[in-house]
């Protein structure tokens, strides 16, 4: 018997575990869910001192934009959602050349906004917020 169908069997349940943990599914904890996508757009940024504080600041003068849900939907706006999974699951660097894209379309377009006299994309902000908002407790 050929071992083909099992593989791809073994294969696709594989692609099942790889995604679990940043699905939604109806009755999952939202929040859990949220920090999960948060923690996706941000694995490449340490949580420094320096970024924590950025992220803090930037919240304090957005504040409709400090909770988890708003930050991780305005952050991956123009990405549907299949392509962000796909990017989280596959392919981390291309989701970081996305972000980057993101930040230069900022520019361009003059979405940026001052904090501690920077002038940042509103995509570097917020990936500051969400990095400052994952890591609040430390």
């Amino acid at each position: 018997m050929d071992g083909q169908p099992r593989r791809s069997f073994l294969r696709a349940c594989l692609k099942c575990v790889v995604a679990l943990p940043f699905l939604t599914f109806p009755g999952c904890d939202p929040p859990t869910d949220v920090r999960r996508q948060a923690r996706a757009l941000t694995w490449w940024i340490p949580p420094s001192k320096s970024v924590k504080s950025l992220g803090w600041r930037y919240l304090a003068r957005v504040r409709k934009e400090r909770n988890l849900p708003t930050l991780v939907r305005l952050i991956a706006h123009d990405m549907e959602e299949e392509a962000f999974l796909q990017l989280v699951q596959y392919d981390r660097d291309g989701l970081r050349r996305r972000l980057h894209e993101s930040h230069r379309e900022d520019f361009r377009n003059g979405h940026t906004t001052h904090v501690d006299r920077w002038v940042l994309s509103r995509t570097e902000a917020r990936l500051c917020a969400l990095v400052a908002l994952l890591h609040q407790a430390g």
